[in-house]
């Protein structure tokens, strides 16, 4: 989608860069005065206008109300969804573009002034949803010739328009956000792989309660958060950032909080903190898509961290914290580590679901339900959990779930680690919970 983007605009960047056939006025060459006056000839450059500027319209129309209406199209622990919205190329918009530099030239249009009339036209073009926006907002930095063709370092203040400058950066660049409290009255959506770095995650603060998603991320690239604070506000459903099938994300030093569903919701696109979302059918592994360090998850009402599809993640010395449903829930076929993480009073500590295959290593849990469920052909590997006071079970092993497990230790629970008729975990060495048999 990001290439689409920047492809789109390539035409009219050297249209309004340079132009062979009409020089600005001032520049040492002047149109004659009957084609300067030419009431019919202005018409005719507004046109030009006019057409192009439609066309701008027409291309921002296809990122429009499908994600404003469904931001993660259908998510649930069980499916792999597409966060990527059906859009075509933009094979329409390449062809207005060259047709517009072609007739500027033809036609002698005043250069300069059709720069003004043309910029003064995209502030006009109208954009459903967050998606919409972001592309409309790069597009025009990049045919005002704000876009950055290189990385660079910015600073943003609480006032400024967040939105508006990460849309004008290039990949691998750096925001550095002050500290203060940053309200978004929309997502913002993140086309590249850029790091929003604050000034500690007591300091900096993004917050909104716009539904949806806080932030969510459609790129290929490196995308970081890093010292600062999320926290979703509102009671409208909301997930605090989303990736995309190709996205890939580092949490540093940062907090997420706020993911909000409504009671009795089922819809596995709300109430999340962190939401990884794949294409349906997404099996392929790519390396570590989430990365998690020193941060804290906490107060979603369902899922902490919820991967889909083939994501892997690297967690260390995380804390989750009150979570509705699960802290971590691994789907689909998702894998990676969880280490040294802290859990406390989520009503599943990690949840590992499907096919999902896991390590957790090294982890304290304290309160909640169940320190580790795994369910359908899901198989963990459990080193090392320290778990004090689930109300239900330290481990449950469900349906045809297997894996191993070693070094669990359990305290104040009635229940250690249960194992259903048709799971088979290996229990290995060094477990202080009791073994249970399930239904």
């Amino acid at each position: 989608m990001v290439a689409l983007v920047v492809a789109g605009v390539l035409a009219l960047s050297a249209c309004a860069g340079s132009n062979s056939g009409a020089k600005d006025p001032g520049s040492g060459s002047r149109r004659s005065p009957g084609a300067a006056s030419s009431a019919d000839a202005q018409r005719a450059c507004d046109a030009v206008t006019t057409r192009l500027l439609a066309s701008v319209q027409r291309y921002v129309d296809r990122y429009g109300a499908t994600l404003s209406k469904n931001p993660t199209s259908s998510v649930s622990p069980s499916a792999s969804p597409s966060a990527s919205p059906s859009t075509g190329d933009d094979a329409e918009l390449r062809s207005s573009l060259q047709r517009a530099q072609k007739e500027v030239d033809s036609k002698n249009c005043d250069l300069a002034a059709f720069r003004t009339s043309f910029a003064a036209g995209l502030d006009k073009v109208t954009a459903d949803g967050p998606l919409a926006r972001a592309v409309l907002l790069r597009l025009t930095a990049s045919m005002t010739g704000r876009l950055a063709s290189t990385p660079k370092s910015i600073t943003v203040a609480p006032s400024g328009d967040l939105a508006r400058e990460v849309a004008a950066l290039a990949p691998g660049s750096t925001v550095t956000l002050r500290a203060g409290r940053y309200v978004l009255r929309q997502p913002l959506v993140l086309l590249a792989g850029i790091t929003l770095r604050g000034a500690g995650r007591e300091r900096t603060t993004l917050t909104s309660r716009a539904a949806g998603t806080l932030i969510l991320v459609l790129n290929d690239g490196r995308t970081e958060l890093r010292d600062l604070a999320v926290r979703h506000t509102g009671r409208r459903p909301a997930s605090v950032l989303v990736g995309g099938p190709g996205s890939s994300v580092v949490l540093t030093g940062a907090r997420l909080s706020g993911g909000f569903s409504r009671k009795g919701s089922n819809d596995g696109q709300s109430g999340i903190g962190v939401l990884m979302t794949a294409r349906a059918g997404d099996t392929t592994g790519r390396g570590t898509t989430l990365q998690l360090t020193r941060t804290q998850i906490s107060d979603n009402t369902a899922a902490g961290l919820l991967l889909t599809g083939a994501h892997r993640t690297s967690v260390r010395s995380t804390t989750f914290r009150a979570n509705g449903q699960c802290g971590v829930c691994f789907g689909g076929e998702s894998s990676g580590g969880v280490r040294r993480g802290t859990f406390t009073d989520n009503a599943v500590g990690v949840a590992v679901l499907d096919r999902a295959t896991p390590s957790i290593v090294d982890n304290t849990f304290t309160g909640g339900q169940v320190a580790i469920q795994a369910s359908g052909r899901a198989a963990p590997t459990v080193r090392s959990a320290r778990i004090d006071g689930a109300s239900r079970a330290g481990l449950i092993f469900g349906d045809r779930s297997s894996g191993r497990v070693d070094g669990a230790r359990c305290r104040n629970i009635t229940y250690g680690i249960v194992v259903s008729p048709r799971a088979l975990p290996y229990i290995g060495r060094g477990n202080s919970c009791p073994l249970a048999q399930g239904r």
